[in-house]
């Protein structure tokens, strides 16, 4: 009986440790929320994935430099509200994107919205 309740007992604190990562990726303690940030660039890559998708793009900075850009959207469940599918954005798609950038400057953000060439915005949906 005893080794059964240790054995639980090891199995549940694996769990809480395990699970602590999960938990952690909702944060958004490390993007400034109170700023928009908005760059035209070229889609390089667009993953329709859970928990969230992801939008790479390049954009080239005032000094003319080349950047490449992650930015996190909302799962698929939540975009497909809004009108989004998983062939809304296709690589060397133009697009404007508006985002809330990193505070520590690395080039990743968490989405606002997609505007496409033609004028369609896709909202994001956290």
């Amino acid at each position: 009986m005893r080794k059964r309740f240790f054995a639980a007992l090891i199995l549940v604190a694996s769990l809480l440790v395990a699970s602590g990562p999960v938990l952690a990726h909702h944060g958004a303690s490390g993007y400034d929320m109170d700023k928009d940030t908005i760059l035209k660039g070229t889609i390089t890559d667009f993953f329709w994935t859970n928990p969230h998708g992801r939008l790479e793009f390049s954009a080239t900075d005032a000094a003319g430099n080349v950047q490449a850009w992650i930015v996190e959207t909302g799962p698929p469940s939540r975009l497909v509200e809004t009108g989004w599918t998983r062939h809304s954005l296709s690589v060397g798609d133009k697009v404007t994107v508006h985002f809330h950038g990193a505070k520590n400057g690395s080039p990743r953000g968490i989405l606002i919205k997609v505007v496409l060439e033609n004028g369609q915005v896709l909202e994001n949906r956290a």
